[in-house]
């Protein structure tokens, strides 16, 4: 008869190769046998997320952590899937207790910056970028992020260089692209962001934010036409993206489609 080591074993073979079912029901029976299994609860939480049962997942990691406060890579994993569901402020002390046992957790860092900023908070998220920067100097999400926050403190021209040093780090990075351009767009410079824009639509041809941000390039340059494409285009992608119904209205409404624009205009 196999032991509870074995047994592991064997439903983590299962469950690295995706046959979840089998691997949860040995999960589960070694689970009622040792209840108190940091690691138990924390490999059910991975594969209850590898399904997208997001709320199971998450139980299964607050009680792993419950369990095993020490263990950092629990408050990462608890932090990364309440962010998944959109729990923010309740994904931030999972952060925070990840980066007091592990300074050093850059992921953990980065999320939270990322949660901050997303909470307006954005001294604090350029403190978290920063930090990390700090200890990964080659981080491309964290310049482009730490760009993000600099732009959003009206900072044209300090987030510029890390929008650049993102695209460097990695020259395919869409997202890098489509926010240098729109940074661009702020600073007036509407040409050269129109360069940028179309590069990340390029990369990124299913992202409503997208079409819009380089809609909104077309726009300032009185491209019209060309401007209600793209909004179009993101409202196809995203057909409840509200940036893209009011920037079609305001489109329409400068053509004098007054019929077609109010609605748009109107449209929550």
């Amino acid at each position: 008869m196999a032991n509870a080591a074995d047994t592991f074993e064997r439903g983590w073979q299962l469950h690295q190769a995706r046959d979840f079912r089998q691997a949860e029901a040995i999960y589960r029976r070694l689970l009622a046998a040792e209840p108190h299994s940091a690691r138990l609860w924390f490999v059910l939480g991975d594969l209850c997320e590898s399904e997208g049962r997001l709320e199971e997942a998450t139980a299964c990691y607050r009680q792993a952590v419950e369990l095993s406060p020490q263990e950092a890579l629990g408050h990462l994993r608890l932090g990364n899937i309440l962010l998944r569901q959109d729990k923010k402020a309740e994904a931030e002390p999972a952060y925070r207790r990840c980066l007091e046992i592990d300074p050093g957790q850059i992921e953990a860092r980065v999320n939270l910056g990322f949660v901050l900023g997303e909470l307006d908070r954005l001294d604090d998220a350029r403190a978290c970028y920063e930090e990390a920067l700090r200890q990964r100097p080659d981080l491309p999400e964290a310049h482009h992020n730490l760009g993000n926050v600099l732009r959003e403190q009206g900072k044209i021209d300090e987030a510029l260089p890390h929008y650049h040093e993102a695209l460097r780090l990695r020259p395919d990075y869409a997202k890098a692209h489509i926010n240098l351009g729109v940074a661009l767009v702020a600073r007036g410079t509407v040409e050269e962001a129109l360069r940028w824009l179309q590069e990340g639509v390029r990369l990124q041809p299913d992202s409503a934010e997208s079409h819009s941000s380089l809609g909104t390039a077309l726009c300032a340059q009185g491209r019209l036409d060309a401007a209600l494409a793209e909004y179009e285009l993101a409202i196809q992608l995203k057909p409840d993206y509200p940036g893209a119904h009011w920037n079609r209205a305001l489109v329409r409404l400068l053509r004098g489609d007054l019929e077609r624009g109010w609605p748009d205009y109107e449209w929550r």
